[in-house]
C-alpha cells in the first residue's frame, strides 16, 4: 500500500499545475521537491487509515446499537435531490433509523414527502433561518425520542458521498466518545468539521446546551461556524475523530475541501476521505 501511495503522489504532483500549491511556500518554490520526512509520514499515516478503514468496513449492526441519522437539508436542485437520494441509500442499515429536516417552500417538497413516506423516514421541514444546519439539528432533537437511540449520526448536505460510512460509524461506537467526528480542521482554530459527527445518546444535552446557550449570538452562517462548529470540542471534553490532519504540517490553517489540493487528491482516491463538496459540482 505504501509504494501505490508513493506512486499516486508522484501522479499528483505531475502535470496538474494546481497541485503545486500545497501548503508550504517552500513547496510552491519547489513542489516537485516535498520534503521526503514530512511526505514519509503523511504516505505512513494514510497507508494506516486506508487499513483500519478496510477493517472496521463490516456492517453497524454487528455492534448491536441502534442509531440515529439527523439529516439537515435544503434540497433546493435536482442536483441536490439526487444527492440526498444517494445518501439515504448508502445508510441503508437495518439499526439505523433516519430522520430528515428539510427548509421550507423548496420545488421538491412535494416529492420528497411521498419518497421519505415510501422510504418510512420521517420528513419534516422548518424555514431555513440563521441557524442552518444546527438549528435543523436542534429541531429534530425535539421531535424525536433519542434517549431511546445508543448513538445519534448528524448530518447535512454540503457533501457528496461516494461510498458508504460504515468505518466511521463502527470506530465511532468503539472509541465510545461523547463526539466523534469524521475529521479535523485548524482553520479558524482547531475544530471538527460538522458536515458528519456523532454523538453518544447520553451526551445529546450537551449539543442542545450548546445550541441554546449561543443563539442569540448567531446570525448569520459565518456565525454557524464560529459559534457552533468550531467551539463544538469544548463543549465535549471526551471527544475524538477518525481523521487527524489538522495539524500536518503541510496542512496547518487550510481546509481539505478548499485550499490542500494534494492532500485532498491522496485522501480521496484512497478511499479514506470519500465525501466531494456539492459546491465543486455546481
Amino acid at each position: 500500500m505504501h509504494h501505490s501511495l508513493i506512486s499516486m503522489t508522484n501522479s499528483l504532483r505531475g502535470s496538474n499545475q494546481k497541485y503545486k500549491s500545497i501548503g508550504t511556500r517552500d513547496l510552491q518554490r519547489n513542489p516537485t521537491a516535498l520534503q521526503v520526512p514530512q511526505l514519509n509520514n503523511i504516505l505512513r499515516y494514510v497507508s494506516y487509515k486506508y487499513i483500519e478503514k478496510h477493517m472496521y468496513s463490516y456492517n453497524p449492526c454487528r455492534n448491536n446499537k441502534r442509531l440515529l441519522l439527523l439529516l439537515a437539508t435544503h434540497t433546493d436542485s435536482k442536483l441536490k435531490l439526487k444527492n440526498i437520494q444517494n445518501t439515504i441509500n448508502l445508510f441503508n442499515y437495518g439499526c439505523i433509523d433516519i430522520v430528515v429536516c428539510n427548509s421550507t417552500h423548496l420545488p421538491y417538497n412535494k416529492y420528497l414527502n411521498s419518497y421519505y413516506k415510501s422510504k418510512n423516514i420521517r420528513y419534516f421541514e422548518v424555514p431555513n433561518d440563521s441557524k442552518y444546519d444546527f438549528g435543523k439539528w436542534n429541531y429534530l432533537l425535539r421531535q424525536v425520542d433519542y434517549p431511546s437511540y445508543d448513538y445519534v449520526i448528524f448530518m447535512n448536505d454540503s457533501i457528496v458521498m461516494k461510498s458508504p460510512v460504515a468505518h466511521f460509524i463502527n470506530l465511532a461506537i468503539k472509541n465510545n466518545t461523547d463526539l466523534y467526528g469524521y475529521n479535523d480542521s485548524t482553520q479558524s482554530g482547531y475544530h471538527y468539521q460538522s458536515y458528519l459527527f456523532c454523538i453518544k445518546s447520553g451526551a445529546i444535552n450537551k449539543f442542545m446546551y450548546m445550541f441554546e446557550s449561543q443563539k442569540s449570538n448567531v446570525n448569520s452562517f459565518d456565525d454557524v461556524i464560529h459559534k457552533y462548529e468550531t467551539k463544538m470540542t469544548n463543549f465535549f471534553p471526551k471527544h475524538n475523530c477518525y481523521l487527524k490532519i489538522g495539524n500536518i504540517p503541510l496542512h496547518i490553517n487550510q481546509n481539505i475541501y478548499h485550499n490542500n489540493h494534494f492532500l485532498y487528491g491522496l485522501l480521496s482516491k484512497t478511499g479514506v476521505l470519500p465525501f466531494i463538496k456539492i459546491k465543486q459540482l455546481i
